[in-house]
């Protein structure tokens, strides 16, 4: 939500299509160094249709850009989607009844001290919706 609500603030109302979060600034927002929480948000964000990839990331063309799709996408030489008259809404169409599939968390190896099962840690599973 944190990823979606920044990318939000940078829309101004005619840049829908060049939104960004590029890694250098991941710390301004407290989202700390590493890329793969955000990437992981961007993936459930799309997945739940709040926002579309308009351009891939990379070093050559630079940062990945972002269209949010509660707004119209704008044209801009940056990326190739076509303008939009009206937004595309497509976090009402997504299929939000499926369970996402998360990986199983790592188990954890027991953490004995002098051969006492009593310290032996268990991860905490969190329970899904049936």
């Amino acid at each position: 939500m944190k990823v979606f609500l920044i990318l939000l603030a940078q829309y101004n109302g005619k840049n829908n299509g060049v939104l960004a979060l590029p890694r250098s600034e991941h710390p301004m927002y407290g989202l700390g160094a590493n890329g793969r929480i955000v990437k992981n948000a961007i993936e459930e964000l799309e997945d739940a249709g709040f926002i579309v990839t308009t351009r891939p990331g990379g070093c050559v063309p630079g940062a990945a850009l972002y269209a949010i799709t509660t707004e119209a996408i704008d044209a801009s030489p940056r990326h190739d989607w076509p303008e939009e008259h009206k937004a595309s809404h497509r976090w009402r169409n997504s299929d939000r009844t499926t369970v996402v599939q998360r990986p199983e968390p790592k188990q954890f190896k027991d953490a004995r001290l002098n051969g006492d099962p009593c310290t032996k840690m268990v991860p905490i599973r969190r329970k899904t919706a049936d």
